[in-house]
């Protein structure tokens, strides 16, 4: 039976960085610490999911174990960016700026031209 759950334990190891995100994303204080040391807070993530990742591949050294098992809490930090909330940045266009119109259609212009073309047409085909 212990060789079942070990395995299986590791393998729901892999799990934790998007716990520890989940519990980042539930707080506001923890999301408000993660906004304003959000570069630091991503580096410490991403070496933490590689830590993870080395120590799945190194579970037979004691190093491989101890990256295992902090890699994957850390790399919960690894999931953050910025968001409109942040900087005012994003894909959403700002509310006061009005929405690009497409350019304008000249119908006196247009029906000038067309009454043209049907002159030298009736005029070409005599």
């Amino acid at each position: 039976m212990s060789r079942t759950i070990i395995p299986l334990a590791m393998f729901g190891w892999l799990l934790t960085p998007f716990v520890s995100g989940l519990l980042v994303a539930r707080s506001a204080r923890a999301r408000a610490a993660v906004a304003d040391h959000l570069v630091l807070c991503l580096t410490i993530g991403w070496a933490g999911v590689a830590a993870l990742m080395w120590g799945a591949t190194a579970l037979e050294h004691p190093g491989g174990i101890a990256a295992f098992v902090a890699g994957g809490p850390i790399g919960g930090l690894s999931f953050w960016g910025r968001s409109s909330d942040d900087d005012g940045g994003g894909d959403d266009p700002p509310d006061d700026d009005p929405e690009p119109q497409p350019p304008g259609w000249d119908w006196e212009r247009f029906s000038r031209d067309l009454e043209d073309y049907d002159r030298d047409r009736l005029v070409g085909s005599r």
